[in-house]
C-alpha cells in the first residue's frame, strides 16, 4: 500500500487520520502491523515495509488483508482529549 486518494472523513466529526492495518491469515504471529497515522490527510502516502515470518512455500496458503482505518474521538464534545480514541474501518482489501 503506497498511496490513497480522496479518503472520506469520519461520520463522527469529519476527522481524517488514516492508517493501514495489515493481517496475514491464517495468522503467523500475534504482532500487530500497521502504518503510521497520517493526521488530517485525505490523500496519504504510505511508504513503509512490513515483514511476516512465513516461508515462500507457506505463503501460498495465506491471504493478506489490508484495512484502511482512521482514528476518531470517543466523545465528540471532548475533541481535545487525544488519548480517548477509537478506531473505525474505512475499507478492506483482501
Amino acid at each position: 500500500m503506497f498511496l490513497a486518494h480522496d479518503l472520506a472523513g469520519s461520520d463522527q466529526g469529519g476527522f481524517n487520520d488514516p492508517y493501514i492495518r495489515l493481517y496475514l491469515t491464517p495468522e503467523v504471529d500475534t504482532r500487530k502491523r500497521q502504518t503510521n497515522i497520517h493526521r488530517n490527510d485525505p490523500n496519504p502516502f504510505f511508504d513503509e515495509h512490513f515483514k511476516f515470518p512465513v516461508s515462500q512455500d507457506d505463503l501460498k496458503e495465506k491471504s493478506l488483508t489490508l484495512q484502511v482505518r482512521y482514528l476518531v474521538p470517543l466523545f465528540q464534545e471532548f475533541q481535545e482529549i487525544k488519548d480517548l480514541l477509537q478506531n473505525d474501518i474505512m475499507g478492506i482489501l483482501i
